[in-house]
């Protein structure tokens, strides 16, 4: 269905750390089981969530990318310690959740992992669990490594078997191998080399305003770079390239996208820890849910064109908040989709001044069966009304970080389970704070 949407407008200064009032709560709850059934849509024969399914127009799901990545496993098994967390004691809600976290763990015991590290690789068929990509991601696997960690902490009562068997696949998961002893610096891929079998450390190296900022924070604060010395970590941080807005109050991420910007923030927690993490996340919701913006500009990587006939789905990294992206980049960014994930990490800020907003995108792009549709494509009509049109997918990550973010916004401290977890332990919590602090004051040398 297509409609044309207008939104009231947003206060101009959002609070930190909400509380969510009752009015708005029951909403939020619906959201996130319906997320919750649509990643249940997107397990495979393995009960893994797969990469991607399309949703024909009698809501039947039909395969699409019938592989996985350690980041769609990572997101999933916070989201299902969170759906255990807020069922009620005999709701089968619980059942459903050790039962996904059981196949994923007992899958993940079985898969081939980089001989060296103990990491996982960056694809895996669905089917037979076979490597469909044998690169190794340094973001992916710290995504799956603080899913395992979050597991082995919170369950270590509940269900302390499967507690155990996570803490010794995450204990077995080394990251030394992204750090570049020669420039001091953190990598993001190793890549596989086919002739011979080598794995190559590439060029790239991480930005404290990605996503890949986690890799910092959590690996530091959970000991994940095994070999090498917390000094060299913390010195690798303070070279890394740092680009903030002219304010100082905004990190400027590569393509603006606010999966780029917030994702670490959902993860642990930093908005309370860290003056820079707090203003970038109430910065980001003002840009995400302008009052001058006929749709909320909730810009993030994400699928850009679904044709169901054709079996097509279009995806674009290219998708941002132009203001948002680093000076360096070039590219040209697009702005005619609406990204549901990007609305719910930044309704981080405020969920319940956000809610009325996100509401009016419904009946578009919302489905009880499976919640959120990836996306929504921004049409014309012949009189140049703009118009949404959704796309009618599932991808794993993005359902996992819909589901995560509605879990934040529902928890009473305000954090995700691998943010409760983070803050809980003293020692963990001050390595995560020295991280944090060390960013602070490199946006306060250069003001």
């Amino acid at each position: 269905m297509l409609s044309t949407v207008l939104f009231a407008a947003i206060p101009a200064q959002p609070r930190t750390e909400p509380q969510i009032e009752n009015s708005c709560r029951a909403t939020f709850v619906r959201y996130f089981h319906s997320a919750v059934q649509g990643l249940d849509s997107l397990r495979g024969t393995r009960g893994l969530v797969r990469d991607t399914v399309l949703v024909d127009l009698k809501d039947q799901t039909l395969p699409y990318h019938e592989y996985f990545a350690p980041t769609d496993v990572g997101l999933d098994l916070m989201v299902q310690l969170g759906r255990w967390s807020i069922a009620d004691k005999a709701s089968p809600e619980r059942e459903a959740a050790v039962n996904a976290i059981t196949a994923t763990l007992s899958t993940l015991e079985t898969l081939e992992r980089h001989a060296e590290s103990g990491l996982f690789l960056r694809l895996y068929n669905d089917t037979n669990g076979a490597p469909r990509d044998r690169d190794v991601s340094s973001i992916d696997n710290l995504h799956l490594a603080l899913g395992l960690w979050t597991l082995s902490k919170q369950w270590i009562t509940e269900h302390p078997q499967l507690a155990k068997s996570a803490a010794t696949l995450v204990e077995g998961m080394d990251f030394s191998s992204f750090f570049d002893p020669t420039t001091e610096s953190v990598g993001g891929n190793l890549a596989y080399q086919p002739i011979d079998g080598r794995y190559v450390l590439d060029a790239y190296r991480f930005e404290i305003g990605s996503e890949a900022r986690s890799l910092f924070s959590v690996g530091y604060a959970l000991g994940l770079f095994r070999n090498i010395a917390d000094e060299k970590l913390l010195s690798a941080l303070q070279r890394a390239p740092l680009e903030l807005t002219s304010d100082r109050k905004t990190f400027r991420v590569w393509d603006g996208g606010v999966f780029q910007s917030l994702l670490p923030t959902l993860l642990t927690g930093s908005q309370s820890l860290s003056d820079l993490e707090n203003s970038n996340l109430n910065e980001v919701f003002l840009r995400v849910f302008s009052p001058k913006a006929i749709f909320p500009r909730a810009l993030s990587a994400s699928v850009t064109h679904v044709d169901l006939e054709k079996k097509i789905v279009r995806y674009s990294g290219k998708i941002g908040i132009k203001e948002l992206k680093r000076t360096l980049n070039v590219d040209v960014l697009s702005e005619g989709v609406v990204v549901p994930h990007a609305l719910f990490l930044a309704a981080m800020a405020t969920p319940c001044e956000a809610l009325p907003a996100i509401e009016k995108l419904e009946k578009d792009l919302y489905s009880a069966q499976t919640g959120w549709w990836v996306s929504g494509e921004v049409r014309n009509t012949e009189n140049n009304s703009p118009l949404l049109s959704a796309n009618r997918a599932l991808v794993g990550v993005d359902k996992g970080i819909e589901a995560l973010a509605l879990l934040t916004l529902l928890d009473e401290n305000h954090r995700s389970p691998s943010a409760q977890m983070l803050h809980q332990d003293p020692e963990i919590k001050k390595r995560l704070v020295n991280v944090l602090e060390i960013v602070d004051k490199r946006r306060n040398e250069t003001e």
